[in-house]
């Protein structure tokens, strides 16, 4: 747990200890069905309960009990039940073991008879606390609808919860102690390894302090409590203005000092010092010290009477100014829970993260990322989403920003996210909130549509590429041929001429040179000559809807409306997929670069219908006409040194069109721009 989260659950469970200390006795099972509910919704467990067993009866009934929104009851039915029935799990509770059990479905064969019964409950998880010796109360967690995986925080805040309770009804497990309540608290607190006291600071005064108190800073506790300002004594006095101006100061959120100490007859010693406030305490605030090193130091460093007068009046001072801030507290809590609310319920994943960690995940996030919020608040941001996004999380501006973040889960399964990462202040700690949404099937149907479409322009290039040299073959072989026939003409009539032999037979091997040229380009050609594709019957729909799914991200992205118009019917025609589509490709592709490169109505229309004998597909867009004298020349344009790409993959789209027995044309239109493909009518039987 982090120390935000050890925070939270300890100034939480202070603020219930002291109501229920506080409150008076009747109606004292209204506070306690309270308190119950506080815990619950903090641990966030389905079930807060307090039971007492009645060991002259050989009883356990259930007294009070909290349950979560659509989790059943049991307090009716667990009332007066036989010790003996639950032998297996209220045995450690009355030697005074705690029971945890995370995840009844792993609980081994040997504890079978435990497990029956628990099943039959409809419990998945519990820990259960005993409240002393002999066994009189014990209070505890169900989880009944998923794991839970139990902190030491949830065994601590069960026992000082359940410790005042027991002793506010008259059957205190602490024996020879005239306060239970408090008494119990010590001994719980006590126990915990750090430093802690809980002070009033208006007017100030020392409810609690444990026993580390004494060995951190060499001082009797009731020195504490005569004086709240005994423990400044020993705080280095270079320190003492920074750390008197910060903790006599009531806040709302918690602080961190860090700070030398130089107690009587002891080393110097550096320390960490949390101090936070008590939830629904405006006054008190719990301290946690933490050792860190010994420090080297020969001088004696505590302060005169005089600084001590001082400093107390100082701390009275501080604590006057800042009282108002109560309303403020109260303001952030609630906002905080709010925020947690609405976050439980969104189907959204979200996450706060903070210095690098997670502080909270709801459950779409631990969903999506396939990691409880426990494993996920104990690994760095970077293993979440990889090193150079966790920097760039960590360094988001005030005005955050929007991307897609991948998350490889523990299996190995990549999600993307699309997110939205903002930061923000959660009760007054700078942190940075992510919201996203699973696109892991968008990007990877986006991924396989933009494969499809590098292979679609590959086939362009490559056809575009056979039909120029088929075209320069022709021009080379003419002249080729020429050469061969004027060279064996020379040879025969130099020879007949008498002429010198060398001269004859150097004419007659450049003729054979000419003849190898010719076969060298014949073979490159050949080599070059796409093979037949493969011809099978498409429907009109099939034809239109695969290339406009496919550019549909592309209409989207530049903010251009589809209207898509196919006629009813089974119209087919005969062709090759893949150059089919090509064509379409190619058409709303140009369509979709120009209505981008201008500012005019931005709609495509796409239309396929049945005329006669021949299927028509118009592309039509609202850009800016051809003009008349160069609309015969754009199909042709491909073979000129200023042409540019378009023209290129029309005079293509045409060559495509016309080896299927189909035409396209540029359609004549004043005020909006028309390509139609018309291809012919396949009959089943063809």
């Amino acid at each position: 747990m982090t120390e935000t989260l050890q925070q939270n659950w300890l100034s939480k469970t202070l603020a219930v200890c002291e109501r229920l200390a506080m409150s008076p006795s009747e109606p004292y099972d209204l506070e306690i069905d309270w308190a119950l509910r506080e815990l619950g919704n903090l641990a966030r467990v389905d079930r807060a309960y307090l039971f007492h067993a009645d060991h002259d009866r050989q009883v356990v009934s259930n007294t009070h009990e909290w349950c979560a929104a659509g989790v059943n009851m049991q307090l009716k039915l667990l009332k007066d039940q036989p010790i003996a029935d639950y032998g297996a799990l209220v045995d450690p509770l009355i030697g005074g073991e705690m029971v945890s059990i995370s995840d009844v479905e792993r609980m081994p064969p040997a504890r079978a008879h435990e497990q029956a019964i628990l099943n039959g409950l409809e419990i998945v998880g519990l820990l259960l606390v005993p409240l002393g010796h002999p066994l009189r109360w014990f209070i505890g967690f169900d989880a009944v609808r998923a794991p839970i995986y139990w902190e030491r925080e949830h065994e601590i805040m069960l026992q000082m919860v359940g410790q005042v309770i027991a002793a506010r009804l008259g059957d205190a497990v602490l024996t020879d102690q005239d306060d239970g309540e408090d008494e119990a608290l010590r001994r719980i607190m006590d126990s915990m390894p750090h430093t802690i006291m809980l002070i009033d600071q208006s007017p100030a005064r020392v409810r609690f302090v444990n026993a580390n108190y004494q060995d951190l800073f060499n001082r009797r506790p009731d020195t504490l409590v005569e004086d709240p300002a005994d423990w400044l004594r020993a705080v280095h006095p270079i320190d003492r203005p920074s750390v008197l101006a910060t903790v006599a100061k009531p806040r709302t959120t918690p602080t961190e000092l860090r700070y030398h100490l130089k107690p009587p007859n002891t080393p110097q010693r550096a320390v960490e010092h949390q101090v936070f406030p008590v939830v629904g305490s405006p006054n008190s605030a719990v301290h946690l010290i933490r050792e860190v090193r010994d420090v080297e130091s020969p001088e004696d460093l505590l302060p005169r009477e005089d600084t001590r007068e001082a400093l107390r009046a100082e701390v009275e001072r501080l604590l006057e100014e800042n009282a108002e801030l109560h309303t403020m507290q109260r303001i952030t809590h609630d906002s905080a829970s709010m925020f947690r609310d609405l976050a439980e319920r969104a189907e959204a994943a979200i996450l706060v993260v903070s210095n690098g960690r997670v502080l909270y995940a709801n459950p779409a996030a631990r969903r999506l990322t396939g990691r409880s919020e426990r494993e996920l608040t104990r690994i760095p941001l970077a293993q979440i989403f990889g090193t150079a996004e966790g920097v760039r999380i960590l360094k988001a501006t005030r005005e955050g920003y929007h991307s897609t973040l991948s998350v490889t889960r523990p299996d190995g399964e990549l999600t993307s996210w699309s997110a939205t990462v903002q930061p923000f202040q959660l009760s007054g700690v700078s942190a940075t909130l992510i919201i996203g949404l699973d696109v892991s099937d968008h990007v990877s149907r986006q991924a396989r549509i933009a494969s499809e479409l590098n292979d679609m322009t590959r086939l362009a290039r490559s056809q575009l590429f056979a039909q120029l040299y088929a075209r320069l073959a022709h021009e080379l072989n003419q002249p080729l041929t020429a050469i061969v026939a004027f060279g064996f003409g020379a040879a025969l009539q130099l020879e007949k001429a008498g002429a010198d032999p060398e001269i004859i037979e150097i004419v007659r091997r450049m003729s054979a040179e000419g003849e190898r040229a010719g076969q060298i380009v014949r073979e490159l050609r050949s080599l070059f000559e796409q093979p037949k594709p493969e011809l099978r019957l498409l429907t009109l729909d099939e034809l239109i809807r695969r290339p406009t799914e496919l550019m549909a991200s592309e209409l989207t992205r530049e903010r251009i409306e589809l209207r898509l118009v196919v006629s009813e019917g089974e119209q087919q025609v005969r062709g090759q997929p893949a150059q089919l589509e090509l064509i379409l490709l190619n058409l709303i592709q140009n369509a979709i670069d120009a209505i981008s490169a201008q500012d005019t109505q931005r709609w495509l229309r796409v239309s396929g219908e049945r005329r006669g004998e021949r299927v028509i597909i118009d592309v039509v867009d609202p850009g800016t006409p051809i003009a008349k004298d160069i609309m015969n020349d754009i199909f042709e344009a491909s073979l000129s040194a200023e042409s540019d790409g378009h023209a290129s993959t029309l005079y293509l789209c045409r060559r495509i069109a016309q080896q299927h027995g189909g035409e396209l044309a540029r359609i004549d239109d004043p005020q909006l721009k028309i390509f139609r493909l018309s291809l012919p009518i396949a009959e089943e039987d063809e």
